[in-house]
């Protein structure tokens, strides 16, 4: 179980807050196997738990689907000029070293010449602040 832990907080080091997170639930795991288990120590996985699920998860019921998918056209539309600074059009592209700008924008989508990555403002979003999908909607609305 230490290994399976182990490997979910390498995949969430580019997050700070999920980390540190994931390094609770963790150490917590590793009092439970070793039974050193105290009460407040569940009672703190309990709480990140939940604030990593407020974080993770989608809305349920069909009115929070709409609002949600509101939310995803708003952030959609959040201008990627605001995210990334682009010189005469182009910008170094964010989803590989480039020393040369080859990234261009066009109705509010970027486009990479060099790679050929497409993306909207969320995918900036994400890439430029480490952010999960819903993270980073929340953060451009």
């Amino acid at each position: 179980m230490s290994e399976k832990m182990d490997c979910m907080v390498n995949s969430y080091q580019h997050n700070m807050d999920n980390y540190e997170r994931l390094l609770i639930i963790r150490d917590t795991a590793g009092m439970l196997l070793s039974g050193k288990w105290a009460d407040e120590d569940f009672v703190r996985l309990r709480k990140v738990l939940k604030e990593m699920n407020t974080i993770q998860t989608p809305p349920k019921n069909k009115n929070d689907k709409q609002e949600w998918e509101r939310m995803v056209d708003k952030a959609r539309q959040y201008p990627v000029t605001d995210l990334i600074e682009f010189r005469r059009g182009v910008a170094c592209c964010l989803w590989h070293d480039d020393k040369h700008p080859s990234m261009a924008t066009k109705n509010n989508r970027v486009h990479c010449f060099s790679c050929g990555h497409w993306g909207d403002s969320i995918d900036v979003q994400m890439k430029l602040t480490g952010q999960t999908f819903m993270q980073a909607v929340r953060a451009l609305q």
